[in-house]
């Protein structure tokens, strides 16, 4: 291991069957102004040429194999077979500006490690778009060149987060206090460990992007297209997601922030209400009542302005 003084980093790769995209984001991370300390990939049980692909770098790279078990598991996996005080996601379709980890090392120092998550700005496909800002997207912005939050709950429970996993770096303490990846969420498991690490804690954003997501990746793994908006499976998690934030943290949120969770998983358990109507109606009943245990105005809201329309 290679020590940078008082920080060193793990850059950790999930990966399933990439073989058209991971040697650019291994190089990607090769190529930083301030490399890693430890560079592991965990093939998530790719049938491909994945691992092969990474043969070539040789002792560069780490490359564990496992069997194929969701980013989640692949994340945590890496996490616990790493030695660094730091850990930082890239996704395998994905690469990082190769500046990435020296802004988010200088952050760190500036501010002596006190938050659990430092991240930047992700550059993403959106519309006609391949750059678009998610911290624009998210109406956010960094005073400075970085900005600690004492409390970054106002962070992460906005409408969307400014946050992406493989932008951010974590600290190995904060991350082993929340165990991690919910390996339960094989989607939305980002979101759910922001708010883990968020709600009443402190989180530092820093300027300048990070990472660059692209949508070249023509293989079908991508896990936005198998658990999109429109899949039964997102909405699950949804629920779980939102469900177990609050019954974690409920009590650590003032009524306002609360009440924008809870709206959440009373939204999440209409969603999943409509996916069940034709195929499990009773299923859909359930979910309808959850829904109005969770936040009655968000459930009856539908169902009042469909009768107003009749009238």
């Amino acid at each position: 291991m290679t020590l940078h003084n008082d920080v060193t980093i793990a850059a950790i790769i999930p990966a399933y069957n990439r073989a058209t995209t991971i040697v650019r984001a291994v190089e990607s991370i090769l190529a930083q102004t301030r490399p890693a300390d430890e560079v592991l990939v965990v093939d998530d049980g790719s049938t491909d040429d994945t691992r092969a692909l990474l043969e070539p770098f040789g002792d560069r790279v780490r490359v564990e194999t496992i069997d194929n078990s969701g980013a989640a598991v692949a994340r945590n996996i890496g996490a616990a077979r790493t030695e660094a005080d730091w850990i930082a996601f890239l996704d395998s379709d994905d690469h990082w500006l190769p500046d990435h980890l020296e802004r988010i090392t200088a952050a760190i120092r500036a501010t002596e490690g006190r938050a659990g998550v430092y991240f930047d700005d992700t550059s993403r496909p959106v519309g006609d778009r391949d750059d678009a800002s998610l911290y624009e997207l998210a109406d956010f912005a960094v005073d400075g060149a970085w900005e600690l939050a004492e409390d970054a709950t106002d962070w992460v429970v906005r409408r969307r987060q400014p946050t992406m996993l493989q932008s951010s770096v974590f600290s190995r303490t904060a991350w082993d206090s929340v165990g991690g990846l919910w390996p339960e969420l094989r989607s939305r498991h980002d979101t759910h460990v922001f708010l883990r690490l968020g709600i009443g804690k402190p989180m530092c954003a820093v300027a300048g992007t990070g990472c660059q997501m692209t949508d070249d990746d023509t293989t079908g793994n991508r896990q936005m297209d198998a658990m999109g908006t429109r899949s039964r499976r997102y909405w699950h998690h949804t629920v779980a997601l939102y469900g177990d934030i609050l019954d974690r943290h409920g009590d650590d949120l003032d009524e306002p922030h609360r009440e924008m969770l809870a709206a959440r998983l009373a939204r999440g358990h209409l969603s999943l209400a409509r996916h069940d109507l034709r195929s499990a109606p009773l299923s859909a009943v359930r979910s309808v009542v959850a829904a109005v245990r969770a936040d009655r105005p968000t459930a009856l809201g539908p169902i009042t302005r469909r009768l107003r329309r009749r009238r």
